[in-house]
């Protein structure tokens, strides 16, 4: 699954990436699934059907996640 946001730079404009205006967005994906950023290497686990979008942008604007289990 790819997860990119659109408009990134109206949302942080000069400053450095922060993943904050993401904080409550999500994406539904199945109960205890986990998935590997194939990016930054980060696993993002699923405890709830939902993969939290502040998480998976914690460095980068971006996530490109493999479902791993």
């Amino acid at each position: 699954m790819v997860a990119v946001p659109r408009l990134v730079s109206g949302l942080i404009g000069d400053a450095i990436w922060s993943s904050e205006a993401f904080a409550g967005t999500s994406v539904a994906v199945m109960p205890g699934s986990a998935w590997i950023d194939l990016v930054t290497g980060d696993e993002v686990v699923s405890e709830d059907g939902r993969i939290e979008l502040e998480r998976a942008f914690t460095r980068l604007p971006y996530a490109v996640l493999k479902r791993v289990r």
